[in-house]
């Protein structure tokens, strides 16, 4: 009587992963076509995209200067040119507008004394003067456009710092008012902030570190010169920054892995642990993160592999209207977001293309232009942008402006050329709700899954078309409720009436729920209920889960209702559970004398979803009004029917098998590590089932070529 249940399980569950593993080989397919342009929909598919910026020039400095370096940083000024820091010939390069000259500065001015640059890491140029990260040295110098030197900052005193590391600045960064922003290598404190003067005024953006338990005990017991050695191992917590023009610091940090950026990918807007920060002059993280996705790279990689593993970013710059780009290393693309997080477009890719890089280690806006400074070849490209990311641009620029109509046009003429661009369904939806347009602005908002702009949306218009109608919705909605409570007591009277055995025990189902002990006890010794009926209630529970799986309202749905197979997800939530349940239950308290017979758990098992059947429907008719804002009412709401569920279930373990309080909890416990094994078993069986299958297949393949 267990076998064939088992066995129906195995299959099934077999089919369930066939289906999992062939969606998953379908995202490996799309990974392996992703191409240097390319968006991401909300259910984390890779859209082609048009091109977005094409590398026009480009200058190999190995060329120019006749020897290898060790390019570490570049800088863009106020008049095109561009800066270069060479950490391994000690010297800065200056290239001309359009590199059309170039030039080498080796040395500064100290009170009248000349001296070397000493492995510089870091540069940034603004207001015609140059900030040049001395890391040796270790100093910050600054010069003007011609290589004059205007200033040199010495390393602020430890004592000052409050640190026992010593100051070793790698990156800097400069706002409009000459406050100085450095990255110091192994400074964890966060960013070290100096003022026009180069006085230490404090530290900006500090990161927060949450230490294991193992950490705390091992500096416990740990003595002064191995908490100091402690200290030189700890990894800086940023790894590059700029400023833009409102004084915002933007950083990246350091310190994440691909399990943080996987799990702020899942949590979308709602993400902590950024790789990209956008800090105040408080230390506060201020970075508006309401695309669909975080500003985290790509989306959708693979967590292991030779090619595995999140977007790992170098650097990071911004543009005079809030846009950002984020260089990643890893596979060498350009990331660029909008003031929203919103991911514009993609380029690059790792190659020796002329579009391509091989090692990236620094970016910089020119106007609309990026300029990046690949190491390993030793070359400063520059990237300008296609009509399509002018496009982009300029809506984007258009909407921050409040010039809604010009921005309007320009999302139009990107949806005409680019049919599945998410950035102009959200920018026509969001002039359509600008404009009044609710119905509108709601069904782009669908299109793109944007539920936060959708909820605001549907309010707008449920507010305007009530104040429209209210006169006559309010009689309607109250002859409705009427109507529906009258046809349902009619139909209860019906069933009531019915002598028929399965109706009867159908409706002994809302006695079970209001009376759980004894409408279960009336089930083993009164008779009670029946199979058939309980076979009812399942059937019934099975098409409420799929109806509501069908219909749940937008804003709540999780799912990609494309891709989601309504009647075989209904089976596997309500069918396949109820089935182990039953087996597993009826094995372990059989072995622990209990009373009820299989035929009784499986019956008392179904009348345990009554609940589902009567009350879920209802929460489907009532939450189709509901917006966002009762998020936590809707999820209060299903997580009752559920607990009632549960308890249902706790009742019927208890009064049917006669058990002590203790030992019903012992058995549950036991049913469900007995659902574990069940499991187990099942994808084991499939595994040799698959493995069985690939052996045959091979033979019949080596037998078809060699005949």
């Amino acid at each position: 009587m267990i076998r064939k249940p088992i066995k129906i399980i195995t299959v099934l569950l077999s089919v369930l992963i066939l289906l999992s593993l062939t969606s998953a080989s379908a995202v490996t397919e799309l990974e392996s076509e992703q191409g240097s342009s390319y968006q991401y929909g909300y259910w984390k598919n890779v859209l082609s995209a048009p091109t977005a910026y094409t590398c026009t020039s480009s200058m190999n400095l190995r060329e120019l200067t006749g020897a290898s370096g060790s390019l570490e940083d570049l800088a863009m000024g106020d008049n095109g040119e561009c800066y270069v820091v060479d950490k391994k010939n000690n010297c800065i390069y200056v290239l001309g507008p359009d590199f059309s000259s170039s030039k080498t500065i080796k040395e500064y001015t100290v009170n009248g004394a000349k001296q070397l640059f000493m492995e510089p890491e870091g540069i940034f140029a603004a207001g015609g003067k140059i900030y040049i990260a001395n890391t040796a040295k270790p100093n910050i110098v600054v010069l003007d456009s011609e290589g004059n030197t205007l200033q040199v900052i010495k390393a602020p005193s430890m004592e000052d710092m409050t640190t026992t590391v010593e100051f070793e600045p790698i990156k800097i960064s400069v706002d409009a008012q000459g406050r100085i922003f450095v990255i110091s290598r192994n400074q964890t404190q966060g960013i070290v902030k100096l003022n026009a003067k180069g006085e230490f005024i404090g530290y900006l953006g500090a990161i927060r570190v949450n230490p294991s338990a193992l950490q705390l005990f091992y500096r416990a017991i740990a003595s002064d010169e191995m908490k100091s050695r402690m200290l030189q191992f700890i990894p800086t917590e940023y790894n590059n920054l700029t400023t833009d023009s409102d004084g915002f610091v933007y950083c990246i940090v350091g310190t994440l892995n691909s399990a943080d950026i996987y799990n702020a990918i899942n949590a979308r807007t709602a993400a902590t642990r950024l790789p990209v920060r956008k800090i105040n002059g408080l230390g506060n993280d201020i970075l508006n993160n309401t695309g669909i996705f975080p500003p985290v790279g790509d989306i959708d990689f693979a967590m292991y592999g030779s090619e595995g593993g999140s977007s790992t970013f170098a650097d990071v710059t911004v543009n005079k209207d809030g846009i950002y780009s984020l260089l990643d290393d890893w596979r060498n693309r350009i990331f660029t977001y909008d003031t929203s997080g919103n991911l514009l477009y993609v380029f690059g890719g790792k190659g020796n293309a002329l579009d391509q890089l091989s090692q990236p280690v620094a970016i910089a806006y020119y106007g609309d232009s990026i300029y990046v400074l690949d190491k390993a070849t030793e070359t400063v490209k520059c990237f300008t942008p296609t009509t399509y990311a002018k496009n982009l641009l300029d809506a984007t620029k258009y909407h921050l402006l409040g010039e809604y109509e010009k921005e309007n046009q320009l999302w139009h003429q990107i949806k005409k050329e680019y049919i599945s661009s998410d950035l102009a369904y959200l920018g026509i939806g969001r002039n359509a709700y600008i404009n009044g347009n609710y119905d509108e602005a709601i069904k782009y908002f669908k299109m793109i899954n944007n539920k936060i702009y959708y909820s605001k949306a549907l309010s707008m218009s449920a507010r305007k078309k009530m104040e429209a109608n209210i006169l006559w919705l309010l009689p309607v909605f109250l002859v409705a409720v009427a109507v529906v409570v009258i046809g349902f007591r009619f139909v209860l009277k019906a069933m009531r009436r019915s002598k028929s055995p399965t109706v009867q025990g159908v409706l002994y189902g809302g006695y079970v729920i209001s009376h759980p002990f004894d409408g279960f006890w009336d089930i083993r010794h009164e008779g009670r209920g029946n199979m058939r009926s309980a076979t009812v209630i399942l059937i019934a529970a099975f098409f409420v889960d799929v109806l509501f799986t069908r219909f749940q309202p937008y804003l709540f749905n999780n799912l990609n209702m494309a891709e989601t197979n309504v009647f075989l997800r209904g089976f596997s939530n309500i069918v396949l559970p109820v089935m182990m349940w039953v087996v597993s239950n009826w094995c372990f308290t059989t072995l622990f004398d209990g009373k009820g017979t299989a035929s009784d758990i499986y019956t008392a098992t179904c009348y345990s979803l009554f609940p589902l059947v009567l009350f879920v429907p209802i929460i489907l008719i009532v939450s189709q009004v509901f917006t966002a804002d009762a998020q936590s009412i809707y999820s209060a709401m299903i997580t009752m029917v559920y607990v009632w569920i549960g308890f249902l279930l706790f009742s019927s373990t208890l009064t049917i098998h006669q058990f002590t309080f203790t030992k019903t909890i012992a058995m549950i416990l036991l049913t469900l590590i007995g659902i574990a094994i069940i499991i187990f078993i099942s994808l084991l069986c499939f595994t040799l089932l698959a493995d069985i299958i690939d052996f045959l297949s091979s033979i019949y393949k080596e037998s078809f070529y060699k005949y």
